[in-house]
Formats: C-alpha cells, structure tokens, sequence
C-alpha cells in the first residue's frame, strides 16, 4: 500500500488503522464481555509471524534481513484465528497498578496518584 503524505509516497504493508479499527468492533461484537486488553490479546497471539502464504517475511532496507518483532510488531492480523483464539490474557486498571508497586514505583518516582476503580481505591504512594 500507497500513501501519499505532503508530497513524499510512503509505501507500507501495515493495515490502516480503520481496518483494524473495523475487525476490532466485529470481535467485540462477538464477544461482548471482552475488555480492550483481552481484544488486544486475542489480535496479537494469532497474529502471523510469516507471510499468507507461510514464507518468512523480509524487512525493507538496507541491507535486507529476516523481519523481527522490531519490524513487524505483532505480526499480520490473522482476523479468522483471532475470532477463536483460545486463550487470551486480560488486564485490569487494577493490574497495571499492583504492576506499578511491584516495581517499586512510589510518591517520589510519581506524583500521589490515586485510581478509582468501583468499591475500591488504590493509593500509590510510599
């Protein structure tokens, strides 16, 4: 794909965004209780580290070498596998903050935040 930004072409062969942006709205439509880390879950653990057609993708530049994750980030959308994934990992607000303490992040390295989930307040401080 094309796309032509002022007047430079960039070629790329990442989906737009509104493509994914549609896939995304049709697995939440078939599967209404999942969360936004679960949808992300299910896109990236299916997603193809190889080409269609099973060949080993190339990255552009020079010199040319096999793509790693630094090229190709999660890999190609495989839309079909993603509907039925099997396992996807789900996080929580509260997740990423019992992340953060676990880290040893406290006051000094950020400032007093609080986060409100429902029927529960997390302090993170020293």
């Amino acid at each position: 794909m094309e796309m032509v930004i002022g007047n430079k072409r960039v070629k790329t062969h990442f989906p737009p965004t509104p493509t994914i942006s549609g896939f995304v709205a049709l697995l939440k439509a078939l599967h209404r209780n999942w969360s936004p880390a679960a949808i992300r879950s299910a896109i990236v653990t299916t997603a193809w580290r190889t080409d269609p057609f099973g060949e080993q993708i190339i990255a552009e530049g020079s010199p040319r070498k096999l793509a790693d994750p630094f090229d190709y980030g999660g890999g190609l959308v495989n839309p079909e596998k993603a509907t039925k994934p099997g396992l996807v990992y789900d996080l929580g607000l509260e997740d990423y903050v019992l992340y953060m303490c676990s880290v040893g992040l406290n006051s000094l390295s950020v400032k007093e935040q609080s986060v409100q989930i429902p029927n529960k307040l997390f302090l993170i401080s020293t």
